[in-house]
């Protein structure tokens, strides 16, 4: 019932080898998706019973961290594999994804309540929020262009890099970069917080309108990509890849490193299918 922040398993900015348990939680993320997967081939037995009980276990852990779209990125692949492994479009499939996805908004406004103060503090002094709250996106990022380049330069390439190393261990480069060369909450005057401009401002912290383009390109690469798997029919046969790159995609409009850690989960996906997939044996 505690706060975001109160968990045994959290963590500063800062790990060190105990950073790759945290890790782990990564081969979760398909959980729901392979739970999706299971109802529709299956139906309900007691094998898609225990994979439904594991997945809202799992996902009350990473509700307790407090990260919306984590919730949204795993709960909304679950929904894509399971349409995508069902052929054809009938009423009973979009009423359920629609309701699916009006819960799946009041779960995160939930989230929203008591990720600060915790579900105790919650309980006690009842709902106080009566609106659906989004991120300040486009204030942040109407912020960053009248900084930069005026009163901060561009940060070129620190961005880029910022990013690409994320998934490198701090424990084998203790010098691997902390920032980006540019925060925004001290430069607004703000700490203990963390604020997105959404991957539009990140482009445009690295190199302007120029740096904005080249990124519209290279996401309709990667969407280019991701629509390719349902063009030759492998999001029929392997909903799960397809939904994650979707998810990870649509994640990744947040911010770049976002768009590195969802894609996590499609190297945990990787992980899971080399554990167990079956192994051919051959005789003579």
């Amino acid at each position: 019932g505690n706060d975001r922040w109160s968990v045994p398993w959290g963590r500063g900015q800062l790990g060190d080898w105990g950073s790759f348990l945290d890790q782990t939680s990564y081969f979760g993320y398909v959980l729901p998706s392979l739970t999706a997967l299971l109802i529709a081939r299956r139906g309900f037995r007691s094998e898609t019973i225990f994979s439904i009980a594991a997945s809202l276990i799992m996902l009350a852990f990473l509700a307790q961290g407090g990260g919306r779209r984590i919730i949204m990125v795993t709960v909304g692949a679950a929904l894509i594999v399971w349409v995508q492994a069902q052929p054809g479009m009938k009423i009973r499939k979009i009423l359920a994804v629609g309701a699916a996805s009006v819960a799946l908004v009041w779960v995160m406004q939930f989230m929203l309540n008591v990720r600060t103060s915790g579900y105790a503090e919650y309980k006690y002094r009842g709902n106080t929020l009566e609106y659906v709250h989004v991120d300040d996106n486009f204030l942040r990022l109407a912020q960053i262009i009248q900084m930069v380049p005026s009163r901060h330069d561009y940060v070129y390439l620190r961005q880029i890099v910022f990013t690409l190393v994320r998934p490198i261990p701090r424990v084998f480069w203790a010098g691997k970069p902390v920032d980006a060369g540019f925060d925004l909450p001290s430069e607004v005057g703000m700490k203990g917080v963390s604020l997105s401009s959404s991957i539009v401002g990140e482009w445009y912290l690295a190199w302007g309108w120029a740096a904005i383009i080249f990124g519209g390109w290279f996401h309709g690469r990667l969407a280019g990509t991701a629509s390719t798997l349902r063009d030759v029919g492998i999001s029929a046969k392997n909903p799960i890849v397809y939904a994650l790159a979707v998810m990870v995609l649509v994640a990744g409009q947040r911010s770049m490193q976002d768009l590195i850690i969802m894609s996590y989960a499609l190297v945990a996906w990787w992980g899971v299918n080399r554990l167990v997939s079956p192994r051919t044996v051959v005789t003579a």
